[in-house]
């Protein structure tokens, strides 16, 4: 992980982040069949509603995405995820729906929630290796780089 980490996004199989649902938001391919939908501000905006955000273990996640990744859940597992690391300390935040339903989470700690969901999506850890490091998820320092036009 670099000295400077912050991620807002979504993550799942691609088939279930593609389609008209998804409007104007981008998904960038990771390893193993997965995919990021980074939550930058104009698609949270595009999924704003007027509601109290859905949990206190997700400090960024609002009650609109939420929504959103519950509906999108219909067509396969989703996570919403977070992280803010500086100089090596922060937080990391996760959520998982499945079938239109939360089936995971949330839950809040210095550590684990993000390799968690990834092991709900079907990653697996190796022993050099966890699962955030095998699809390189800390390899931008921030949410809007994964949309810069080298990445990933």
């Amino acid at each position: 992980m670099s000295e400077s980490w912050s991620l807002l996004a979504l993550l799942a199989r691609a088939a279930t982040l593609a389609g008209p649902e998804l409007g104007e938001a981008r998904v960038v391919p990771l390893r193993f069949g997965l995919v990021l939908l980074p939550l930058v501000d104009d698609v949270v905006a595009a999924h704003a509603v007027d509601a109290q955000p859905p949990f206190i273990e997700c400090e960024w996640l609002t009650a609109g995405v939420a929504r959103w990744a519950e509906a999108l859940s219909r067509r396969g597992p989703v996570a919403y995820v977070e992280a803010e690391y500086e100089a090596g300390d922060g937080m990391q935040a996760a959520v998982m729906w499945r079938d239109g339903r939360r089936n995971h989470g949330p839950e809040r700690r210095e550590r684990a929630p993000i390799n968690a969901a990834l092991r709900l999506l079907g990653v697996m850890r190796t022993e050099a290796e966890d699962e955030t490091s095998i699809i390189r998820l800390a390899r931008h320092p921030s949410t809007a780089a994964w949309l810069a036009p080298e990445a990933p």
